[in-house]
């Protein structure tokens, strides 16, 4: 079953040194992109995550963003992007009823902060979360089906 990580992990072979994304100073190439979101995918599991479960994510359009958006469905979870102008009633609402277990965010989330069983927040929690996921390379990641939901919008 192709995800949306497929088509990136697939440029890696012949566009490995190519530029992959660009978030102000950062440079990622394919390769650098591969390994990131393999990292956070098995850092994401190593959260005590199961196939299924929602990972919100509140933060600014940067290459963490692309990251997360094509590590958590590679690992069988469900991403769930939160609109930056969503007032706190409304995050609360849709963390609430998407059923988020994590969520990774660039800004103060307030009392939001206690919907989740962890809050991962950009860069530090974040830089923290891929150092651990590049310490647990080698794990076999669960496999999407074709039924999966790939993403809930907000």
């Amino acid at each position: 079953m192709l995800t949306l990580v497929h088509p990136v992990v697939r440029a890696h072979v012949p566009y490995a040194a190519a530029e992959a994304a660009v978030c102000d100073s950062v440079r990622l190439t394919y390769a650098e992109l591969t390994e990131r979101t393999g990292a956070v995918a098995a850092a994401v599991r190593d959260l005590g995550l199961a196939p299924g479960d929602r990972v919100a994510l509140l933060a600014a359009n940067c290459h963490r963003y692309l990251e997360l958006l094509l590590a958590v469905p590679g690992a069988g979870m469900v991403p769930v992007p939160l609109n930056t102008r969503l007032s706190p009633a409304e995050m609360r609402h849709v963390l609430t009823h998407s059923g988020t277990r994590v969520l990774v965010t660039d800004r103060d989330v307030g009392s939001l902060v206690n919907l989740g069983e962890h809050v991962v927040t950009i860069p530090d929690g974040y830089e923290a979360l891929v150092d651990a996921g590049r310490r647990l390379a080698g794990q076999v990641p669960a496999q999407p089906s074709e039924n999966d939901l790939a993403v809930l919008s907000s």
